[in-house]
């Protein structure tokens, strides 16, 4: 298991415009697939949305796929004025 934290973006699209596939992208900019199945399919609901996801990762003709286990979001803190 893995565990990363990065952006939920698009990647694929159907013919009326609904996501059908997202990747996460890593603020290290890595870029993983996610499995389109179980908790992955939950994630399409937090598009543009910072989370931090444990998976199985496996690679699949050079891009790396994960298979989400669990998930949760990660609100970033709001700038604070000393």
């Amino acid at each position: 298991m893995l565990k990363i934290r990065g952006v939920v973006v698009p990647r694929t699209w159907d013919e009326d415009g609904r996501v059908v596939a997202i990747t996460i992208l890593t603020h290290d900019e890595d870029e993983y697939h996610v499995e389109n199945d179980g908790r992955g399919k939950e994630l399409k609901k937090f598009i543009r949305e910072n989370v931090e996801v444990l998976g199985l990762v496996r690679p699949q003709g050079g891009i790396k796929v994960i298979q989400v286990n669990k998930f949760r979001l990660c609100r970033e803190f709001e700038k604070q004025h000393l």
